[in-house]
């Protein structure tokens, strides 16, 4: 993968952003039980990160649908001036019967 893609200069950082933040909560859970007890107002901060984690879904999901609508713009645009493009006709000497296996 070429860091000269636009996907992957999007996917590649948002995935790895994304599977550290679901791993860390378990982590945390596991080595740090004080820390995600630790209360935040009427919340435990357990369940503030556990929270933030699914706006952070929601939040990756949205930028995911912005940018794939960029790709898709300019995938159009691609196939646009490709169809606007005049098609050379066949050379006018051979048929293509020509080539067909009798």
């Amino acid at each position: 993968m070429s860091w000269d893609n636009p996907n992957a200069r999007f996917i590649l950082p948002a995935g790895i952003l994304f599977v550290v933040c679901c791993l860390a909560i378990p982590a945390w859970a596991g080595y740090r039980p004080h820390f995600m007890e630790t209360r935040v107002g009427p919340f435990h901060l357990g369940g503030i990160v556990a929270l933030a984690q699914f706006f952070m879904a929601w939040i990756a999901a949205a930028l995911y649908v912005r940018t794939t609508n960029i790709f898709d713009r300019d995938a159009r645009a691609i196939l646009d001036d490709t169809h606007h493009r005049e098609v050379p006709e066949p050379h006018p000497t051979r048929s293509r019967h020509q080539f067909s296996r009798s």
